[in-house]
């Protein structure tokens, strides 16, 4: 009796996944998260240029902030820092609620691949033509925020029924001016904000600049290229 009860139970549990995942809502499990992206936060800017922004926001109001509360692409990626105003109070309110309600709760958010869990698993392992030198430094989970548009499941950008987004969404962090920059893809730790503005201090030495050459039969050395106007 009870061996048939658990066929039943695992006959049906089966049958669940398998009609989930044709649905196009559960993910392809995957427990090795990658570390490059573990604990960080994505920056919140505006990639799609702030006066881009801007214009949506007034020309189409209404349809400006549905997209900023519903579409997790367009409020994270291409207009986050106009969907989510730091001069607003209650802006980072509105951040997490929508990174709850479409990324961190695994009974409502859909986590999904969009190129599909194997092309996904290729990249983030960075197998076939990610190997090369030209995709080697692009490739990857880390590579925001094309990764996170097209691999959000693999590569632990959202949550599911097995498994638990990896980034951290920090509203503090993610809008900061100082830890955040169009050219930055997550938030800048401790550590590279030390190394960022302590650089090590060199004693300014206008010759190191210069490019000097020794003649054939001779112990002078003259300078090439030498432009004097640098130095005014």
């Amino acid at each position: 009796m009870l061996a048939v009860q658990f066929l039943i139970v695992c006959t049906t549990s089966v049958s669940l996944l398998s009609g989930v995942a044709q649905a196009g809502t559960t993910p392809n499990f995957n427990f090795n998260q990658p570390h490059d992206i573990n604990d960080r936060t994505p920056c919140c800017v505006d990639r799609l240029t702030t006066l881009t922004c801007s214009r949506m926001r007034i020309n189409t109001p209404a349809k400006f902030l549905k997209r900023c509360a519903n579409d997790p692409d367009f409020a994270l990626i291409q207009c986050c820092s106009s969907c989510f105003d730091r001069r607003s109070s209650a802006s980072s309110e509105k951040y997490n609620l929508v990174v709850r309600r479409h990324l961190e709760d695994p009974m409502k958010v859909t986590c999904i691949d969009r190129r599909g869990g194997d092309w996904c698993q290729k990249m983030a392992r960075r197998e076939n033509y990610w190997q090369d030198a030209s995709f080697s430094t692009i490739g990857g989970c880390g590579a925001f925020p094309s990764a996170f548009r097209e691999c959000r499941n693999t590569c632990g950008y959202c949550s599911a029924t097995m498994q638990m987004t990896v980034v951290k969404y920090d509203y503090k962090l993610a809008t900061s001016t100082q830890r955040c920059d169009i050219k930055t893809y997550f938030a800048r730790t401790d550590d590279e904000m030390k190394k960022k503005y302590n650089p090590a201090r060199k004693e300014f030495d206008p010759l190191a600049r210069l490019t000097w050459k020794r003649p054939k039969d001779t112990d002078y050395f003259v300078v090439e290229d030498h432009n004097y106007e640098d130095f005014m």
